[in-house]
């Protein structure tokens, strides 16, 4: 959008210097005030979608970063299942043999 504004600067100001009627009927100071409030209005969409570009990415940061915690902690309760679980089948194997 900037870029097109750019182009239409350019366009307008050959335009401009081309033809004098302009400049009697302010249409060049007319032309002037729109490209800067089309400038001013294009840059301030693009400081807002910035600023939203950045809040999704800190969001993402702090979901992937929630998911690999979660996931270590999954896989630390899986461990201790297991090591629970194989434990309990030793015991099971030793107890029998203790008692004879």
């Amino acid at each position: 959008m900037l870029a097109d504004l750019s182009r239409d600067v350019e366009r307008g100001q050959k335009t401009l210097l081309s033809d004098d009627s302009y400049k009697a009927i302010r249409g060049d100071h007319n032309w002037n005030q729109w490209v800067g409030r089309s400038r001013l209005a294009l840059n301030l969409k693009l400081a807002k979608l910035l600023a939203r570009k950045e809040l999704a990415i800190k969001e993402a940061k702090k979901a992937f970063g929630k998911a690999e915690v979660l996931n270590k902690l999954v896989d630390d309760d899986k461990m201790d299942r297991k090591f629970l679980c194989e434990r309990a089948s030793l015991d099971a194997l030793i107890d029998p043999m203790m008692l004879r």
